[in-house]
């Protein structure tokens, strides 16, 4: 099971307001606590990037929780990137 102290999983994982008003940029979607969330599932199940992604919308709806999860592609250029 997954526990998370704070309680709001979805808050925790993704940033409702990627666009700020005066802020050049836009900020990340999905937060880097999520995706290295998503990357011990993928290193420990040893799945594709889509298995993962699928895994990853089921495992949400079975708990009732409406989290969105990142496409492959998207996953794909942020692991490199994470430092886990």
């Amino acid at each position: 099971s997954l526990y998370c102290p704070d309680g709001d999983l979805k808050a925790l994982f993704i940033n409702d307001t990627p666009y700020q008003k005066g802020v050049s940029g836009q900020s990340q979607t999905y937060s880097d606590a999520y995706l290295e969330l998503i990357f011990i599932f993928y290193r420990l199940l040893g799945w594709g990037m889509r298995q993962i992604t699928g895994h990853m919308h089921e495992f949400w709806a079975l708990r009732g929780l409406d989290i969105g999860v990142p496409s492959f592609g998207l996953l794909s250029e942020r692991f490199r990137t994470l430092e886990v």
